[in-house]
Formats: structure tokens, sequence, C-alpha cells
């Protein structure tokens, strides 16, 4: 990822402000852009994924306290696949710790483990490939919003 002073402005308006670097290979070129408008966007998705996966988390979790929820260690690990199948997108940046006592689930808590790398996923950040080496970061960028 190049430095934020390696950066240049591709486009800027009212809606917010692209950046980037074009970045030369053997055979075409990248484009590294950083994206305001792109990055407040997938914060909010971040925060709704965040928001779903730990009420689902909580509604497992406080079944484990109800008198007829389900305690089987089994049924219990099914529901969480099928959160985690749910919510793919956010479910690996967190860590669950179910506390079991033979089959029975007796408590489930649950922590973010890789908070740096969750963020940076969701920083409106990203990579355009092109075969064309012969233009530049701004051009590529225009190109790409054209086939858009």
């Amino acid at each position: 990822m190049p430095s934020a002073e390696d950066l240049e402005i591709i486009k800027q308006d009212r809606n917010g402000t692209v950046r980037g670097k074009k970045i030369d290979l053997a055979e075409g070129a990248l484009v590294y852009c950083e994206s305001s408008a792109r990055a407040l966007k997938e914060h909010s998705m971040k925060t709704r994924f965040q928001g779903y996966y730990e009420a689902g988390l909580k509604e497992i979790a406080a079944s484990l306290t109800k008198k007829r929820g389900l305690k089987k260690y089994g049924k219990v690990m099914e529901r969480l696949g099928r959160l985690h199948e749910k919510y793919p997108t956010i479910a690996g940046y967190y860590q669950l710790d179910v506390q079991h006592d033979g089959d029975t689930v007796k408590g489930l808590t649950w922590k973010i483990d890789r908070e740096e790398e969750l963020r940076s996923k969701f920083a409106g950040n990203y990579y355009l490939r092109s075969s064309r080496s012969d233009l530049d970061a701004k051009e590529l960028w225009s190109l790409y919003m054209m086939l858009t």
C-alpha cells in the first residue's frame, strides 16, 4: 500500500475524494485507490453486519439461560455455524469461546480478534488492474468508471 503522500488526487467533488497511485507491472499496471465516499459506505456496511452478527450471538447466548433454550453443544455449534454462514464477511474477525461441560453449553463469549485487519478491510481502498500501461492513474480510473 503506497503512503498517503505518494497518492495523487484523481477525483474530487462534493461526494468525496478519490486518491490513487499507478503501479507499473511487467504486463500492464495496477492503480491503488482510496475513496472517501467508499470508505463511508463500507464503514456503514461493517457497522450493520457487526450489529446483525452480534445480535445473533446475543440471541444464542440468551437461549442458554432460558428454561427451554437450546443448550446441547451440537445444537449450539450448529446455530453458530448457521450464523457464520449468514454473515461470513464479518464472522471471521470474531473469536468465539463456547464454555461447555460435556454435552451442555454453559456460556458463550466473543470478541473481535483482528480489529486492525477488520478496519482496513472496510477502509474504502481498492486496486484496479489494467493491461494498459500507457495511461496514468487518472486516465485508468476514468476508463474504469466509464465501464461501470
